[in-house]
């Protein structure tokens, strides 16, 4: 774990009911019961995260071109790729015939005359096209043999006017639609310019809600996507006759209307529009001048997994609105073998991470013990067979001893105190039972317990005295979404602060407040810039300043490390953790840290 100084990246985690590391013997017998695998992220996690890219729109007030830099380190933003024509295949159609419904319908140029075509092979290269009323026909021919055709539509209008007859209705779909010859199938493929067809990717790859979210500070994050999504059709190369597809192998794309039973949905959007829109002609290229295939998932867990582009920690990626950060999952021990396609397994263990994040990062490596003999896996097939959101995942079959012990020392470090009985019993159950750590850890460090023991604190260092029932309850609610540094801003920067540390002497306040913030005395010049930066922006805005300092930063992440593992912040820590501090660093590094592997082993030494 990087923030650990790589404390526990190649610790191996057995599933058999031993705590040992070492292999089961050869006759062990199967696991029995559910074994519970805990993970971060959803996807392959190279390239750009999108809920990162959310998160550092809304929460951190990045542009999309900040986004994009940050996710696809060296490769360079371009604004010349223009709005040309794009080919993709509909692979649902793929062997069947092409039904086509709509105003205006020309075949190559040539007016047909009629609501509808089918299009049908009939030979190798070779198709012939009927005209209809309708989606169901009758048909006549009207000609046969031709060997490469588009049907498109010769009436305006901004609306498509083109749809492909499906079981259950209509698709709409903008620009033309193609039908080739593919390796001994027919294949149909929409021709349009790639801005149109963007308006029908976006809003399936990342919710179009996000164009208001933040106070419009999500349309970012949409247009992230829509320059992602650019640049890695353009980098394509489905096939010899279309330039990508519309499923998961290439980007999904659901072209811009359905209509089932008289109602007609539009797939596109006004938000996913507008970043479409004021994104147009821009993608990112490599040096050479090549566009960049940029891949992306749904969530990195907090590090993207490397590869092209550089790994990147993805601080955007913890936003609240990510459901797929943390997860957990139960899977029935006896059905393991058969999924992981192996004899019955009697034990497993993670043997090797990438070294990226908390718990060691992304499996890269997995030693499954079964009836057998062992079997190696890589994270990535393992993910596969046991259908997980990613690689970067855990495996535990917790004790209620080693639960126990795990709680009780987030009571006496967290909370400072001994566990009641009532919560020792119902955090222990939920760590036996697989909660993932991070969320019980996250329990504790943004109890509201928790936030009343700051508030007290601070009141103490600027106030020297203990919090009224009015302020405690007030800033307890403010910390439950707010920072310490909103707190400290707001007491120490408040008239009585003024007067109980500098007994309205404004040098003598400054001084007061380095002792509570940083800890140590305010040198005469330090005295002297504080107190006119007091008298020119107030008393708020320096506190703020002061703890929002590299030096008060370090001093709480040190506490926290202190207080937490029992041990100096090394320089990992320091360099993983420091950017965390500017917000609520002192509830998120506290929650890294209480669920990290090192905090676990200190438990379990402890017990």
């Amino acid at each position: 774990m990087r923030l650990l100084g790589r404390v526990g990246i190649a610790a191996a985690v057995t599933l058999a009911l031993t705590t040992g590391v070492a292999a089961p013997p050869a006759q062990a017998a199967p696991l029995e019961g559910t074994v519970t695998i805990t993970g971060h992220g959803y996807g392959h996690g190279r390239g750009m995260g999108q809920y990162g890219a959310y998160g550092y729109a809304v929460d951190h007030g990045w542009s999309y071109r900040a986004i994009l830099d940050h996710f696809y380190g060296g490769t360079r933003h371009a604004a010349d790729a223009g709005n040309g024509p794009i080919t993709v295949e509909l692979l649902g159609t793929r062997g069947r015939d092409t039904i086509v419904t709509g105003a205006g319908l020309t075949v190559d140029g040539a007016a047909v005359g009629h609501a509808a075509v089918l299009v049908r092979r009939v030979a190798p290269g070779a198709f012939s096209v009927f005209t209809g009323p309708g989606c169901a026909g009758p048909w006549t021919t009207w000609r046969a043999g031709a060997s490469g055709l588009t049907v498109s539509s010769s009436a305006g209008g901004s609306a498509p006017q083109l749809a492909l007859c499906e079981a259950a209705g209509t698709r709409s779909y903008r620009g033309a639609l193609q039908v080739f010859e593919g390796a001994g199938f027919q294949a149909t493929v929409n021709r349009l310019p790639v801005d149109d067809y963007l308006r029908g990717v976006v809003p399936r790859e990342s919710p179009a809600s996000w164009a208001t979210a933040g106070a419009g500070r999500g349309l970012n994050a949409l247009k992230a996507q829509s320059v992602a999504a650019r640049s890695y059709a353009l980098a394509g190369g489905w096939t010899s006759y279309a330039k990508t597809c519309d499923t998961t192998a290439c980007q999904v794309y659901r072209g811009a209307a359905v209509t089932s039973n008289g109602v007609s949905t539009s797939l596109e959007h006004p938000g996913t529009d507008r970043a479409v829109v004021e994104t147009s002609g821009e993608v990112r290229r490599w040096g050479d001048g090549r566009v960049v295939r940029t891949e992306f998932s749904s969530s990195t867990g907090g590090w993207t997994a490397g590869g092209e582009f550089p790994a990147v920690q993805d601080l955007g990626d913890a936003t609240t609105a990510n459901p797929n950060r943390n997860w957990s999952v139960k899977v029935e021990a006896a059905t393991l073998g058969q999924r992981l396609g192996t004899s019955p397994v009697t034990g497993m263990r993670v043997t090797a991470r990438n070294g990226l994040g908390a718990e060691g990062g992304r499996v890269t490596q997995v030693r499954v013990d079964t009836t057998s003999g062992p079997v190696t896996l890589t994270g990535a097939q393992f993910r596969s067979r046991l259908g997980l959101k990613s690689d970067w995942f855990s495996l535990s079959t917790v004790g209620e001893a080693e639960a126990r012990a795990y709680v009780d020392l987030l009571y006496r470090r967290m909370l400072g105190r001994s566990p009641d009985a009532a919560g020792l019993d119902s955090w222990t159950a939920e760590v036996a039972s697989g909660r993932p750590r991070a969320e019980v850890a996250r329990g504790f460090s943004e109890s509201v317990e928790r936030r009343v023991q700051l508030v007290e604190a601070t009141y103490a260092a600027a106030l020297r005295r203990p919090a009224d029932a009015q302020g405690r309850d007030s800033w307890t609610r403010m910390l439950a979404t707010g920072t310490v540094t909103d707190l400290h801003a707001g007491v120490y920067g408040s008239p009585e602060s003024l007067w109980r540390l500098g007994g309205g002497d404004v040098r003598l306040w400054v001084d007061g407040t380095y002792r509570g913030l940083l800890g140590r005395s305010a040198s005469v010049s330090e005295r002297d810039y504080w107190a006119a930066q007091v008298r020119a922006r107030g008393q708020a805005a320096v506190a703020r300043d002061i703890s929002r300092s590299e030096e008060g930063r370090l001093r709480r992440l040190a506490g926290l490390y202190s207080v937490l593992l029992n041990r100096a912040v090394d320089p990992s820590g320091r360099q993983t953790f420091m950017p965390e501090m500017l917000g609520r660093g002192d509830f998120t590094v506290a929650t890294s840290l209480a669920s990290s592997q090192e905090f676990w082993n200190q438990a379990q030494r402890s017990g």
